[in-house]
């Protein structure tokens, strides 16, 4: 389902992955308890230029205990810095043996209204 993306100034944000699955040989399963699932936080939609699209936050996102593949973390607003109206980029990787996975969600920095 698709959803609208948004990134708000001032805010602790969740990032999440659900339902990583792991397709070995002839099983399919959830991939649960993985400790290489990393998030990447851009401040571009692009990762050509290092220097001027930066990483703002890199971590490890652990497995949510219970959950069939899901992998979460909260980014805290004190660990970025994005201007309002910024257009971004979180690129989620897994790497767990043999298996390998990215995803890329762009995002645009927005003021929460109450």
């Amino acid at each position: 389902m698709a959803q609208a993306s948004a990134w708000y100034t001032g805010n602790d944000m969740r990032v999440r992955l659900a339902g990583l699955i792991s397709t070995t040989g002839g099983s399919t399963g959830y991939l649960n308890n993985s400790t290489g699932v990393f998030v990447d936080i851009w401040k571009s939609r692009s990762t050509d230029d290092f220097a001027t699209n930066r990483i703002i936050v890199n971590t490890r996102m652990p497995y949510v205990t219970g959950s069939n593949g899901t992998y979460e973390v909260a980014i805290q607003s004190t660990g970025y810095t994005m201007a309002q109206g910024t257009h971004g980029m979180a690129v989620i990787r897994a790497r767990h043996g043999g298996l390998n996975g990215e995803w890329r969600e762009g995002f645009r920095v927005v003021r929460r209204m109450t």
